[in-house]
């Protein structure tokens, strides 16, 4: 069962989890210089685009005993401060180059990570060059980015499932430096300064212990010509020893931590080959083929055993981690689910693993490697996950052992890992949910502060371009739209880089307008209801059929398939027969009714109203059909019936977009198109799915609790812009500056950079046909939320009552700009896209408009969009409290 809460837990539960594919390697130039840095250019044409990844082989197995996180700490300085340039500079030109800059911190390595416009690439060398000649790690710096590295930690120590992972990785690699993740402690935080963080940089941080991976539309000669020029005088160190590693035997352990999901978890791992292992290739291809929607781990949620169930393969370096785990009903039995998922394990390990499971994870795998290309990223991370992790000499050594796995291989890994004897269980209970929302009286920490919007930073010689010159951005989007018949709306974007074609669509629907009244809630259940086959196949033969074809298809209003180019017309059909055919049988319904009460019936039967029924009610006014939100009596009085009339209803052609993007030209798309949805036929009046503009809402506090260590803060208000306003593009430049997630926006600047009050920071207009929202989340410690919401009320006014600098114009100009071909720089994202402005209503080369547009805002056009749209008083705040 694939509900949104479970949905955003397994996301937390993905995070840092290492991505592996590979890549053709017939034209990488590699490279290694005097001093000792690895060097591999890979060309990809797909966008006028280029990744730079720069691994350090460095991680947290690494730090000295007593300062766990210190490598992650020396990550985030390493966008402070360094020799001959600055944090502010690093800033500025960063967010100058379309933003798309980053850091990670793993086991082993450390990774910095560029996307920047092809034009760019010398910049982002020249960052890279100047960061490897020595970050200075002042104690100043340190202590304010201390602050928002704490919050990172609380915020991802607030998940009851990231603790339950911390304790099982603590089991089980007990004694070893696995034993803890790269995240760090508050308290350790407190212990690291200035000194240490320069010793660890000392130490590590040097061209002969790190690994440059340049991949996008480049000329490798002349790229590998200026890494010459930029790196070759960087001196080498002589590098320490890594640390002594070994595991001692694994004893079967049990970890349970309570949680204020609205479900519980069981979680069983086991150890399985380390990257370093002869087995690792066969290890990857156990995982990915007990990952299947068809292993038994994913039918335990068809059989009525779990919400959803499957299991996880995080490779390291020494051994690596695998876990099985199953969601159940807040009143689940824990210790029976425990126990499936370890007689499950058991079966493996005993039967083995059938072979057709086998032979169809190898073709994901393999397909998986050779759909690098269609990602700019994608190819850098491939590169460098082979490289640095794997410490492989390419991708393809991967490939090749993965095709060299044979069913044996599989079943005596199996048989040797999948062990219950020596396999740490986690059990996430759920816990009694905290008290109802009730509303509050605002309130603050009067605090003296200003920020100089028009304060001049200056940029290096070499950096200058990036803002120098503003030209409009070039899109190479030339999409081929048409409609069927029948209403159907296809958009093809050509494009071959890669042999898998990326289908993304929408079919548009709104509960709120078109549900019967009483029957809030009837699209959840029946968006969970496509998975469960056809009205010609049930749900077992159909994912039969998706893997004949090598696709992956995600279906319901929302969907999105994968599938290569050879077998794209097989794909159609199977999409097709889901979207138009959905068997919607009885039994699911059943079950998934019963769950989906289970689940969250806890939170609508309490007295008072939740989050978000608060929200909507103090956003739209009364009677407005967003206040239809589902209750415990709207869920309950839901049928099967009820789920196949709304169907019939909100599903049909002539709501439906279908945007494909890959190496398939556009008529052979239509062909397919044509062949499997041409005869779907709409019956009755067209449904409504956009509701009218709304009035400015009325501002509200509330206030209410959870088991987080943190508050989290959501303020969110209406605004009467839509994509078609005039003032678009003006709020677009506007909130680069104010609010949205960027090195130099000020809220970044004053809440984390400047005061470490949080870890992250992101206000944006949020546009919904003729209504929109302007939306901001952050997440504090409670000591900081008094001074943090009175920072984003000193903001907005900023905004609307004093002109933006010139400086930080430009920076939001040639961000945006820069951001229009990035946005290109992988298949999958151009199809999103696509869809978006499809079902937007704008026209699908308005990043070429939006090019032209964006130059010619005004600070004048700003300060009147703010003053106009936006106003601190009329925010609804909901905090999400600690007891």
């Amino acid at each position: 069962m694939r509900l949104p809460a479970i949905g955003f837990v397994l996301a937390i539960l993905l995070v840092g989890l290492a991505q592996r594919s590979s890549a053709d390697t017939s034209d990488a130039v590699t490279a290694t210089l005097d001093n000792g840095l690895r060097v591999v250019i890979v060309r990809d044409a797909l966008a006028p685009v280029v990744t730079t990844e720069m691994s350090y082989l460095v991680g947290s197995v690494d730090e000295p005993d007593g300062a766990p996180g210190l490598a992650h700490a020396q990550e985030h300085m390493m966008f402070r401060d360094s020799n001959g340039l600055t944090g502010d500079q690093i800033a500025i030109i960063s967010s100058a180059m379309g933003g798309k800059i980053n850091g990670d911190t793993q086991q082993t390595v450390t990774q910095f990570i560029f996307t920047v416009p092809s034009e760019d690439v010398d910049v982002a060398l020249h960052v890279e060059a100047m960061r490897m000649r020595g970050a200075l790690d002042p104690d100043d710096q340190w202590n304010s980015e201390r602050g928002a590295i704490e919050q990172e930690v609380a915020m991802r120590r607030s998940s009851a499932l990231y603790r339950a992972r911390a304790e099982a990785l603590a089991k089980v690699f007990e004694g070893t430096p696995y034993a803890h993740d790269a995240l760090g402690t508050a308290s350790s935080f407190e212990n690291i300064n200035g000194l240490s963080l320069r010793t660890f940089y000392s130490l590590w941080y040097a061209p002969n212990n790190a690994i440059l991976v340049i991949t996008g539309d480049v000329d490798p000669a002349t790229t590998l010509a200026q890494v010459h020029q930029l790196f070759d005088s960087v001196p080498k160190v002589s590098l320490p020893r890594h640390g002594d590693f070994r595991l001692s035997p694994l004893v079967a352990s049990t970890v349970t931590e309570p949680s204020d999901l609205p479900f519980s978890m069981a979680f069983v791992a086991y150890r399985l080959p380390g990257v370093e292992d002869k087995d690792y290739a066969a290890g990857q291809i156990l995982g990915e083929a007990l990952a299947s929607p068809r292993a038994e781990y994913a039918q335990l949620e068809p059989h009525g055993k779990a919400l959803t169930a499957s299991f996880i393969y995080e490779p390291l370096p020494k051994a690596s981690l695998g876990v099985a785990f199953a969601a159940i009903g807040p009143n689940g039995d824990l210790k029976a689910t425990a126990d499936t998922l370890q007689s499950l394990g058991d079966t493996y390990a005993r039967d083995g693993v059938p072979a057709e499971l086998v032979d169809t994870a190898k073709r994901h795998e393999v397909l998986a490697a050779q759909s690098a290309r269609s990602s700019i990223p994608g190819l850098a991370q491939a590169w460098s996950q082979a490289l640095a992790v794997e410490g492989r000499n390419s991708p393809d050594e991967d490939a090749m052992a993965l095709q060299a796995v044979s069913v044996a291989d599989v079943d005596r890994v199996a048989k040797q890992y999948l062990n219950r004897t020596s396999a740490v269980v986690a059990k996430l209970q759920r816990s009694q949910y905290a008290e109802p929302m009730q509303g509050q009286e605002g309130g603050g920490l009067s605090e003296s502060f200003s920020r100089n919007p028009g304060a001049r930073v200056v940029i290096p010689s070499w950096a200058q371009k990036v803002l120098s010159s503003l030209t409009p951005a070039v899109s190479s989007i030339d999409p081929h739209d048409e409609r069927l018949p029948n209403g159907v709306r296809l958009i093809v974007q050509r494009e071959s880089s890669g042999p898998m074609v990326y289908v993304v669509g929408q079919v548009k629907t709104n509960e709120s307008l078109e549900a019967p009244t009483g029957k809030e809630g009837v699209s959840l259940l029946l968006d969970e209801m496509f998975a469960y086959g056809t009205t010609s196949m049930d749900e077992l033969a159909f994912l039969k059929a998706l893997d004949d074809a090598s696709a992956t298809l995600d279906s319901g209003g929302n969907f999105s398939m994968r599938v290569p180019a050879t077998t794209f017309d097989q794909g159609m059909a199977l999409l097709a027969d889901s979207l138009e055919h959905p068997a919607l049988p009885d039994r699911a319904f059943q079950r998934l009714h019963s769950e989906l009460i289970s689940v969250f019936g806890p939170y609508l039967q309490r007295r008072g109203l939740n989050g978000q029924q608060i929200l909507m009610q103090h956003l739209y006014p009364s009677g407005d059909a967003m206040q239809r939100v589902p209750t415990m009596q709207s869920l309950a009085g839901i049928s099967g019936a009820d789920v196949r009339n709304y169907y019939r209803k909100a599903f049909r052609p002539d709501e439906t977009t279908i945007v494909v993007v890959g190496d398939i030209a556009p008529e052979t798309a239509r062909a397919s198109v044509d062949k499997w949805f041409g005869g779907w036929r709409a019956d009755g009046p067209r449904p409504r799915v956009d509701a009218p503009p709304v009035p400015p809402n009325k501002g509200f506090r509330g206030l209410y609790y959870s088991n987080s260590l943190q508050d989290q803060v959501l303020e969110e208000e209406t605004i009467g812009l839509t994509r078609s306003s005039p003032d678009y593009y003006s709020m677009q430049v506007g909130n680069q500056v104010f609010g949205r997630v960027s090195f130099t926006a000020r809220l970044f600047q004053d809440l984390r950079v400047d005061r470490g009050l949080v870890y992250y920071v992101d206000g944006e207009p949020v546009y919904n046909g003729s209504r929109a929202t302007y939306r901001l989340r952050y997440a504090c410690d409670p000591s900081n939320l008094a001074a943090s919401e009175e920072v984003v009320r000193h903001d907005i006014e900023l905004m609307q009552t004093t002109l933006v600098g010139q400086q930080e114009l430009r920076e939001a100009k040639a961000l945006l700009e820069r951001e229009i071909p990035l946005a290109e720089a992988s298949e999958e994202d151009i199809a999103a896209a696509l869809t978006a402005r499809a079902i937007d209503g704008v026209a699908l080369d308005e990043p070429k408009q939006a090019a032209q547009r964006y130059l010619r805002v005004t600070p004048e056009d700003i300060r009147a969009a703010f003053a106009k749209w936006l106003s601190a008083d009329r925010m609804v705040e909901l905090v999400k409290a600690p007891r």
